[in-house]
């Protein structure tokens, strides 16, 4: 089972609702002030068991990352004033790249970092 990342305006560290969101034109202001990261454009792509290609579209706020070696990988999507995405376990070390930009992000907005398991804030 894996695990989303997600980074909120809505709830406040005791859990109350704010009201709170980052709309999509902060998403795509800061996604285009950011030389490491843009917006995917282009559909996701799977090989199926047959050998065919299957494409799955891109989903409105989805960006990449670019990573030191040039490598982009998926990384946050808005959803519902929310930004999301796959948790993966090497985020525990504090070196992460990846962890270091959802950290950055998160300051910026002034949002706070937590999973869809909600049951604890990342202090990162």
């Amino acid at each position: 089972m894996s695990v989303s990342l997600i980074v909120t305006k809505s709830i406040d560290r005791d859990y109350n609702e704010t009201g709170d969101s980052i709309s999509d034109a902060d998403w795509i202001a800061f996604i285009e002030s950011d030389s490491a990261l843009a917006l995917r454009t282009e559909p996701f792509e799977a090989t199926a068991p047959d050998g065919g290609v299957i494409r799955m579209s891109v989903p409105p706020g989805q960006s990449e990352m670019a990573l030191n070696d040039g490598t982009r990988i998926p990384f946050l999507a808005l959803s519902r004033g929310e930004l999301s995405m796959r948790y993966h376990p090497d985020m525990e070390d504090v070196s992460n790249l990846v962890r270091q930009k959802v950290a950055q992000i998160a300051h910026h907005f002034n949002a706070l970092i937590t999973s869809d398991a909600g049951d604890e804030f990342l202090e990162w």
